[in-house]
């Protein structure tokens, strides 16, 4: 993968790791943490230096497993996975060749036909994953937060802090090449991840943090510019790949196997000693992932070369005996070169990630119940569009054929056939030899013509590609092919908006709130000064003060388990606007009626029906809250935006339309034919 954001789909450096938990004052264990996170950048210091006892008591150590029953354990979870997969990552190849506009009636095309592929598919899919996103995170407070049960861990840290703190941590995500931190955020990672989802079925996601090397400057002597770099680390969501992702086919769900691969010039930084590389660089040379992104890519094989690339398998889950079939440890993680040797033993998940969660978030776009393998976005347009643009070649062919069409030449009857050679063009003179006859020397044969049925055949089979997509003409910002009514429109839309936002609400509940739970795990175990700091900007000053004094452990302790979120998305939105409708109808009938009024003035609150109205608009209620210097309004003003002039009362006149039911009851201000008192 290059330098700059995308979709993350380098199978590069697997190890770029989780780093060790904070240090406890204990006496330094042996070990070391294995590694969890691919595609990073500059990998972490040896975990193997300075790795510290885990900061949760076991009980229950772990047992002693030989590297045989790991390594046979692994093979056979590895080899029941992918079988179970197989039918799927072929449905997967087709749907990326399709993608980049690789058809099979291409390779049928001679010289001089046309190869067209039609951008249907590539400008639905832009259409698609635009309009899903703009529904999950296309507006501001798409989620929110509440504490069941619990008090806040601070007083300052209430619910809307707590998104706050999450919104800045997923806004500014780790990147390759040195980026700028607010490159790659949570929209885009969201938008790649549904563009994957349409192709491959399953949206796989992998919670890290990354380390990251923070820019200091400073005034040095003499007044040059200084430059300092200091560690700090940021949160990582890598997407998985399908053909990199090897989960449990059963309903057990015992382990998630993750398939990368490492250059061998990064294994050294790991804390992998020279004999151990040479074991991986001979038992399980890498190379096979560079393919697959390129496939992925569109670009054709490489030829084959040393890529100096070693293939690795992350295990995490439960660990069954693979002969007995029995529980042998749960909630472990070892890695192992391919399917050779043991690279890393066995360590409990809880020692690398304090909640104990396994760091993937797989999530099917298009579930099927009681199915462990998915359909896929595309998987019946696909044949659709193939179809389509096989049609409109032969129609492109059929128009020049009607236009030029294809001609018989007689060369022997000429006198110099080498006019020819380079085909007829306009206005050529053709020189007859004697003693050829009258026969014709160009003679016109068509065998193909342009009808209507190839044009009803492609009106229907675009019309089909529209149902695969859910989408229609205006959608893609085309007029459509007959003249609608507005009503009809506007019912098109409404039932395309429908559908999509039904799957944008199931792919809230079971795909982007478990990743924030699991972002906000990640987040307080791994908080380091700058974190901190930035949290204290959100918190306030005395609060920020409490969180630094506070150990990892202590600040994972308060504050990891505490809150849980909320995807308010589209429907949401929407349902909001219709309360607010509702709320506004009711305060204009209690305008016209005295005893609705007392009720509403008696029984509910006008700050909290103000901050309903503003949130329902889009808008933080603390956005536009009054600063404590601020100064209060003038009480003058507000008297005269009241309806009461200057030096008014109860018993002063009114102006009337501050109320006009009220002026309509009364009598006329002043006498007709007079002018009044001028109200404010």
């Amino acid at each position: 993968m290059n330098g700059g954001p995308g979709i993350p789909l380098d199978p590069g450096a697997p190890l770029a790791g989780i780093p060790n938990p904070p240090p406890l004052p204990q006496p330094p264990q042996p070990g070391m943490p294995p590694p969890g996170m691919p595609m990073g950048g500059p990998p972490p210091p040896p975990p193997d230096l300075g790795a510290e006892a885990p900061p949760i008591e076991d009980p229950d150590p772990l047992p002693q497993v030989d590297d045989a029953i790991l390594l046979q354990a692994m093979q056979i979870a590895y080899e029941q996975s992918k079988s179970t997969r197989e039918t799927r990552r072929k449905l997967n190849r087709r749907n990326w060749d399709a993608f980049h506009g690789k058809f099979e009636f291409l390779v049928k095309k001679r010289a001089g036909q046309s190869a067209i592929v039609i951008p249907s598919l590539e400008t639905s899919m832009e259409q698609v994953c635009a309009q899903l996103t703009q529904q999950l995170v296309g507006f501001s407070h798409w989620f929110s937060a509440k504490y069941e049960g619990v008090e806040p861990p601070l007083p300052g840290l209430d619910a809307d802090q707590a998104c706050k703190i999450l919104g800045q941590e997923i806004e500014r995500l780790a990147v390759e090449g040195g980026k700028i931190p607010t490159t790659y955020g949570i929209g885009r990672l969201v938008y790649d991840s549904l563009k994957i989802g349409l192709i491959e079925s399953v949206v796989t996601w992998k919670v890290t943090m990354a380390p990251d090397d923070q820019q200091i400057f400073s005034i040095g002597p003499g007044g040059s510019l200084k430059l300092e770099t200091k560690a700090t680390m940021r949160l990582r969501i890598d997407i998985v790949p399908f053909e990199d992702h090897y989960p449990d086919p059963s309903a057990a769900h015992h382990y998630d196997i993750h398939e990368v691969e490492i250059a061998i010039s990064d294994l050294p930084e790991l804390g992998f000693s020279q004999t151990e590389i040479e074991k991986m660089r001979h038992a399980s040379p890498g190379g096979e992932k560079l393919e697959q992104q390129r496939r992925r890519e569109g670009i054709a094989p490489a030829l084959r070369q040393p890529q100096h690339r070693a293939l690795l398998r992350e295990y995490w889950g439960d660990l069954i005996h693979p002969q007995t079939g029995q529980m042998i440890c749960r909630g472990i993680m070892f890695l192992t070169a391919g399917g050779t040797s043991v690279v890393r033993r066995p360590v409990r998940i809880r020692d690398i990630l304090w909640a104990g969660k396994r760091p993937f978030i797989s999530v099917p776009l298009l579930p099927t119940p009681t199915a462990e393998q998915h359909h896929a976005f595309i998987d019946i347009a696909r044949p659709l569009v193939e179809a389509e643009s096989e049609l409109t070649n032969l129609m492109i062919d059929a128009g020049f054929n009607a236009a030029l069409g294809v001609k018989e030449i007689r060369s022997y009857m000429l006198e110099d056939p080498s006019v020819i050679q380079g085909g007829l063009r306009p206005g050529i003179d053709l020189e007859i030899a004697e003693g050829r006859g009258d026969a014709d020397v160009v003679k016109r044969v068509d065998t193909g013509t342009l009808n209507q049925d190839m044009l009803n055949v492609l009106d229907r089979i675009s019309r089909m590609r529209q149902e695969a997509f859910r989408i229609n003409d205006l959608q893609l910002g085309r007029l459509p092919q007959r003249k609608q009514s507005a009503t009809e429109i506007m019912q098109v839309e409404d039932a395309g908006n429908d559908l999509f936002s039904n799957i944008a609400l199931r792919f809230e509940d079971t795909a982007i709130e478990p990743l924030l739970e699991l972002c906000w795990l990640t987040i307080w175990q791994f908080a380091d000064d700058s974190m901190i700091a930035r949290m204290g900007g959100i918190v306030g000053p005395e609060n920020a003060q409490s969180l630094a004094m506070l150990s990892p452990q202590e600040r994972f302790a308060c504050f990891a388990s505490a809150p849980s979120f909320k995807v308010q998305g589209y429907k949401y939105q929407l349902q909001r606007v219709k309360d607010l409708q509702k709320l506004m109808m009711l305060r204009q009938q209690a305008a016209s009626n005295p005893a609705l009024l007392q009720v509403i003035t008696t029984r509910f609150s006008p700050l909290k029906e103000y901050a309903i109205i503003l949130q329902s608009l889009g808008i933080d209620p603390s956005d536009v809250e009054r600063d404590p210097d601020e100064p209060m309004p003038d009480p003058a003003m507000l008297q005269a935006q009241a309806g009461m002039p200057p030096g008014g009362g109860p018993g002063a006149p009114q102006n009337p339309a501050a109320n006009p039911a009220a002026a309509a009851a009364g009598p006329p201000p002043n006498p007709t034919g007079q002018r009044g008192q001028q109200m404010p």
